[in-house]
């Protein structure tokens, strides 16, 4: 009896120490209940969240054009719109590979490492690439109008196209000889460049093509096809691509709101 009278004892004086640790571990598991629930709530608030509106008429315009499969270069060419463009067109291949996408150019060119990245793109993806010219496709544009999916590059009516070959300009800072020499060569090597591009999408020699570039040599739309710039001339296709990639892209594509030259 003594000794279950001590344990009696002991029992008794540790049951509040008992009782404040039990409490504890509810409130505490009540708090980690409370945070796992408010960011299940949290996560389904945000699934459930309607797209956000467009803060400028330039937002709506491309979430419409996204819409339809569309990318614009418009401009001059640069590296900030060269990674506009090039953004636009990978979320589009990963929207849906393979589903045509239209690049409608407006552009006076720009630098040529910019474009040609914008150019390295629309070779590497798997979606054709259906270039049309609006207005007028000069320099650095011409070549990515030119680098389209063959059979799918258009100029409107009344659009004009201009090659000429790149040039560097001195930004106003003296250099050495050896310096001028050096930006000589590397412009050189451009050229050569941007001529067996053009040679390869038109079915032209490199010969013709490096001639041409030596001045400014425009083109109407008619000059354009017969040089081997464009495939069509005219709109109508236009809007019948865009109203077949959007059916082709689906529900899932219609949530998805240095050198110039």
């Amino acid at each position: 009896m003594g000794a279950a009278g001590t344990d009696d004892e002991h029992l008794r004086s540790a049951a509040p120490q008992l009782l404040a640790a039990l409490q504890q571990s509810l409130t505490s598991a009540a708090g980690w209940w409370k945070i796992a629930t408010g960011a299940r709530l949290a996560h389904a608030a945000a699934a459930e969240k309607p797209p956000e509106r467009p803060r400028s008429m330039a937002d709506l315009v491309m979430q419409l054009a996204l819409r339809e499969r569309q990318v614009f270069v418009s401009g001059t060419i640069n590296d900030e719109s060269a990674k506009s463009v090039i953004a636009q067109l990978l979320y589009l291949e990963n929207a849906q590979p393979g589903a045509p996408i239209s690049v409608l150019i407006n552009s006076g060119g720009g630098k040529v490492h910019a474009g040609l990245a914008i150019h390295d793109v629309m070779r590497s993806i798997s979606s054709p690439v259906h270039t049309t010219c609006l207005g007028h496709c000069e320099s650095m544009a011409a070549v990515l109008l030119a680098a389209g999916e063959p059979g799918f590059r258009r100029a409107l009516p009344n659009c004009r196209v201009m090659v000429h070959q790149p040039t560097r300009t001195a930004g106003g800072a003296s250099k050495t000889s050896k310096q001028l020499l050096t930006s000589a060569a590397e412009t050189e090597k451009t050229r050569i460049k941007l001529a067996a591009l053009l040679a390869r999408d038109t079915g032209r020699s490199v010969e013709e093509i490096e001639s041409l570039l030596e001045y400014d040599t425009y083109y109407s739309a008619e000059e354009a096809q017969k040089m081997g710039l464009v495939d069509i001339i005219g709109g109508a296709e236009l809007a019948a691509d865009a109203g077949k990639a959007t059916s082709d892209t689906g529900t899932s594509a219609k949530d998805a709101t240095d050198e110039s030259k």
